[in-house]
């Protein structure tokens, strides 16, 4: 079951990987990904879920992201996503920066 997945969360991981500026730029980017390389939604959906997204609190390319996979593979399937494709290279990078900047800051005894 995960294996028809993972073209879609193989895409997921490169999106969040590379997706820098705005909500504008990353809706470019998800129509490129997801409506005209992968026929995953139809760019009327994308508007729909971008529309509906923006009268959320929070980041709305974010939450449209997930909506298409909630749409993709539902609830469960949806938690993977999130956490391996979207919140952990985010998360990693975090911490790595994190490290290294507190590493430098440290007085040498």
């Amino acid at each position: 079951m995960l294996l028809r997945h993972l073209h879609f969360l193989k895409l997921v991981l490169l999106h969040s990987l590379t997706a820098f500026g705005g909500p504008q730029a990353h809706l470019a980017m998800m129509m490129k990904t997801f409506v005209k390389k992968t026929p995953y939604v139809s760019e009327q959906e994308l508007m729909e879920y971008n529309a509906f997204c923006q009268l959320l609190p929070g980041a709305s390319s974010t939450q449209t992201l997930t909506l298409i996979g909630y749409k993709r593979a539902g609830l469960f399937w949806l938690r993977l996503l999130y956490w391996f494709g979207y919140f952990r290279p985010a998360l990693s990078c975090v911490v790595y920066l994190f490290r290294r900047v507190r590493r430098r800051q440290q007085p040498a005894f």
